[in-house]
Formats: C-alpha cells, sequence, structure tokens
C-alpha cells in the first residue's frame, strides 16, 4: 500500500521541514543562478539587489507567495532577512544547530513562528552536498554538545520543561532536493549543511559525524558550485518578535541592517501590499 503525501502545511508542522517540489522551471534557476553570482557579494536583502528584475518571475511571483500562505500561513510577515551563498569552501559535513534565536519556550508544549526556507540551486537528490535535517526534532531541545546540555539544563531548572523535550530523536534525513524546489524549515528544527550521499546506498542517511569520514571513493561528488538563496519569513507572534530584535540588534550583522535601510527605496513594497504580506520594522527602514 503506498502512503498518500501529506500536504506540505501538514508535513512541515509535524516533522519540522518539508520539502516543495518543482516551485521554479529550469529557466528560472539559470536566471537564479546568475543572480546569485552578480550579487552574493552585496551586504543586503536579496530584493534590494534586484536591479535587473531577475526577481520578478520567482521570488516576486504570486505562485511562489502563495505557496508560503498555503505551508507557513495565510498572515505572512518579512522582515527583510535574506542572503546568497556560494560555497567553495567548507567541503565537510557541518554540525546540527538550530536558526531560532531568543527562545526559552519549551518546544514540545509551544510554537515557534519562524521559518527559514532555503533554495538550493543544484541536484542534491542525486549527488552531495544539500541540507541534513533531524525529522521531528523541531519538538526537542538541541543538546549536542556539553554547553548545550548544561543551558538546557538550566532551563529546566527554572521553568517547566517537559522531560521528553530532552530526549533527541534519531531520524536524519538529507534532504532529497533538485535545483528547483524549496526547502522550509522551523527555526527550531536541527539541521546541518554538506550532507554525504552514498553511491550505492543513496537513501541512508547517517548521522553528521560519521559522514565526515567517509572515504570519497564511496560518496557521490557534487557536480556544481554550491549556489544557495535563503529567506527568513514569519507569523506574528511574540517568537518572531524575539528573533527579529535578536537579529536587528546583532553587532556582527550591523552593515547588513544597515545596507537594507539605505537601500530600502528599492524594495518592491507595492508587492507585497498586493500581496497582503507584513514588512515588519517598516517604520525603522523608513527613518
Amino acid at each position: 500500500m503506498i502512503e498518500e503525501k501529506k500536504p506540505n502545511n501538514i508535513f512541515l508542522n509535524e516533522n519540522g521541514y518539508c520539502l516543495v517540489k518543482n516551485v521554479f522551471s529550469s529557466e528560472e534557476i539559470t536566471k537564479l543562478r546568475k543572480f546569485v553570482l552578480d550579487n552574493h557579494h552585496k551586504n543586503q536583502d536579496i530584493y534590494l539587489s534586484d536591479t535587473k528584475d531577475l526577481l520578478k518571475s520567482n521570488f516576486l511571483s504570486d505562485k511562489f507567495f502563495n505557496i508560503l500562505k498555503e505551508t507557513i500561513g495565510e498572515e505572512l510577515l518579512y522582515f527583510l532577512d535574506s542572503s546568497t551563498f556560494i560555497d567553495k569552501i567548507q567541503k565537510k559535513t557541518g554540525i546540527f544547530h538550530i536558526d531560532a534565536r531568543g527562545d526559552e519556550e519549551d518546544p514540545i508544549t509551544t510554537e515557534y513562528k519562524v521559518w527559514r526556507i532555503g533554495f538550493y540551486l543544484q541536484d542534491h537528490k542525486n549527488n552531495s552536498g544539500g541540507i541534513k535535517m533531524i525529522e521531528k526534532s523541531h519538538k526537542k531541545l538541541l543538546t549536542n554538545s556539553i554547553k548545550k546540555i548544561y543551558y538546557s539544563l538550566k532551563k529546566l531548572k527554572k521553568k517547566n520543561y517537559k522531560l521528553k523535550s530532552f530526549i533527541p530523536t534519531f531520524k536524519y534525513i538529507n534532504i532529497p532536493s533538485e535545483a528547483g524546489d524549496m526547502i522550509i524549515w522551523n527555526g527550531r528544527t536541527h539541521h546541518c549543511g554538506r550532507f554525504k550521499r552514498l553511491k550505492n546506498f543513496e537513501k541512508f542517511n547517517l548521522h553528521p559525524l560519521l559522514d565526515r569520514y567517509l572515504p570519497d571513493f564511496l560518496v557521490r561528488e557534487e557536480t556544481q558550485d554550491r549556489l544557495v538563496i535563503f529567506q527568513n519569513w514569519a507569523l506574528k507572534h511574540s517568537s518572531a518578535t524575539n528573533y527579529i530584535n535578536y537579529r536587528i540588534n546583532q553587532k556582527s550583522d550591523e552593515s547588513y541592517w544597515s545596507n537594507n535601510k539605505t537601500q530600502y527605496k528599492n524594495f518592491p513594497k507595492d508587492i507585497f501590499d498586493k500581496n497582503n504580506i507584513l514588512i515588519e520594522n517598516h517604520s525603522y527602514l523608513e527613518k
């Protein structure tokens, strides 16, 4: 019996991530790869870099916004937090981490309303180099180091956390994304970059520590430069407010937010208004 695929919004809520297939065509991917190559050095939101209208038919399309609304929620909130990425340096699989910030709540009893989306603009279904998730880990605390365990125990002492939140889950997923696919994951979901896909057991997903020590002859190589576009999206919620405040006040990204403010006149706010998408910190950007 073939199991019927769950709608993306339900799968996302249950598992902490989802893979939305065929969002953009191969022609759009060609344009987006050019966009990343031309603009990756600009430290600002992607919409502010779109001087040649390369995003109009993809990241500004009704189709894109409707998929986000159907998957995340109708009352979308965008706060100009995005980036382009070319990775030619990191060759080893990363370590599990989360994107949530300013989050002191128990993940098993509360919701987190910030999501990250990634477009990996090359094939990671058949090749290495994509993103690895731990399924259902958005309902767990991250305890993959002595430091993380220490802070988690401090939380247990301070608040009424459920013991189940501390018990990890071990279902690792090498997301089989292709160039036109969109990956969406919750800010609490445990994930890492640059997985290794095995040649003969391509659906066998390992812990990143084991990935790092696999000999080259056992894994499928990456066939193109690793180009990625990331965005953060949210719904109106205290967790989103905490995250946005953290990001805007992050010392290491002062120049990013300063550039956004300077270039905000180039932001396509009319298209966001037309699609009923709220721009958070609008007043800050227009000062």
